[in-house]
């Protein structure tokens, strides 16, 4: 090992940040946790660093720069001034850090898991840094597991819990609200369908509560227990879902449960698959003179699965029974030549929109990537249905095409 982990006080000292973009903003936001003495200094300086509220000094970099600071980091996308900022830094005599250079660095820059005067700091020696967040998290996760259900109190003001949707898997499409209780949250429990990336950039702790289908999972009284025990500890619980809370999200039950249990807690509304999976696809919902209504369904247990006397319906959860529910459409009368759009990862990278009809789906099993959303209804234009017919004749060329190959 190159670097020794130690304990290092900052009390009174100054640090400074050379560079305006992303790499600078990360490092604030760690640095923040233990002290408030930090400036930016850059020609430009992105907005979100400049509403963090650090101090930021736009200007070029010159070696008197450094003078009165006690740490610097060398935050810029230009190695040549990285380095120079290194030797500057090095003459008088304060340490640096070279992001992404742990070879030009007096100190590294550990992944941190911060709860009040107690830190975990994982290094591996500026050889692993992805390796060395997963082992943070894996060690956080098991703390906040553990602080959760031991009810400690801190004595602070009243705890409040906030369920909120994390909308269709996009981050560009939480709402303001969303955004700033995610910042201010002391621990996130979050689902399955939330890429635990998307949420790394927050300082809470973040537990894993999710479940899907018939994979196995954490009951939902074992969830609304750790809720309930986090509210006694921490004072922001964010109860972090895919979409939004209360499309099948269960998020009515634990709303329920937390009000019975005297907790203060608030719902923050998500943009929910359907409308995400419509915009993908360019399927309105509604539209004039063809659908005036729309109803959301779940399309599972099969027993249970509703045919909607609406213009539109869109079914949530409908892997397996997608041919179970294009049969109970031709028994209600529908046309077997009413349109259906299957939506895979609706606002994420590789989405794809799968356009068919209720007849050719009630006759095969349909399997689907996870997610997706399935749409019927009459909002499915003639040009959906060409687009999708010369995607299909353009995969069967293809595939033919490499057959013909393999022979």
């Amino acid at each position: 090992m190159n670097f020794l982990p130690v304990g290092l006080s900052i009390k009174g000292k100054k640090i400074l940040l050379v560079g305006g973009g992303r790499v600078a903003f990360q490092k604030i936001r760690r640095l923040s946790l233990f002290t408030k003495n930090l400036t930016v200094l850059a020609p430009k300086i992105s907005g979100e660093l400049r509403a963090s509220g650090v101090r930021c000094l736009r200007r070029t970099y010159h070696s008197s720069c450094l003078d009165g600071f006690s740490l610097v980091y060398a935050c810029t996308d230009l190695p040549a001034l990285n380095l120079k900022i290194r030797r500057d830094a090095n003459r008088k005599g304060i340490p640096v850090n070279v992001v992404d250079d742990p070879g030009q660095s007096d100190f590294g820059s550990p992944a941190l898991d911060c709860r009040g005067s107690m830190t975990v700091a994982v290094h591996s020696d500026g050889r692993d840094a992805a390796r060395s967040v997963a082992w943070r998290n894996k060690i956080a996760g098991w703390l906040d597991r553990e602080t959760a259900l031991c009810g400690e109190s801190r004595g602070r003001r009243r705890a409040k819990v906030f369920l909120v949707g994390f909308g269709p898997g996009d981050p560009g499409l939480l709402t303001f609200r969303a955004e700033k209780v995610l910042r201010d949250a002391d621990i996130i429990f979050y689902d399955d369908l939330i890429d635990a990336g998307a949420i790394e950039r927050y300082r809470a702790q973040k537990v894993y509560v999710g479940k899907r289908g018939r994979k196995k999972g954490l009951p939902q009284e074992r969830i609304n227990e750790l809720l309930s025990r986090a509210a006694r500890r921490y004072r922001c619980v964010v109860r972090l879902k895919g979409g939004d809370p209360f499309v099948f999200g269960r998020g009515g039950e634990e709303l329920t449960y937390l009000r019975s249990k005297k907790i203060h807690a608030e719902v923050i509304p998500g943009i929910t698959a359907a409308l995400a999976a419509a915009s993908d696809a360019g399927i309105p919902l509604t539209q004039r003179a063809v659908s005036s209504s729309v109803a959301f369904c779940v399309g599972h247990p099969e027993e249970k699965i509703c045919i909607p006397n609406t213009g539109t319906a869109v079914y949530y959860m409908a892997g397996g029974h997608t041919q179970v529910i294009a049969k109970k459409f031709l028994s209600r009368g529908w046309d077997p030549k009413t349109p259906v759009a299957f939506v895979i990862r609706a606002s994420l990278k590789g989405s794809r929109v799968l356009i068919s009809a209720l007849g050719r789906e009630s006759k095969k099993r349909r399997v689907c990537p996870s997610p997706f959303v399935m749409i019927v209804g009459e909002t499915i234009s003639e040009k959906h249905r060409k687009a999708s017919l010369r995607r299909s004749c353009c995969l069967r060329k293809i595939n033919s095409f490499r057959k013909k190959s393999n022979e």
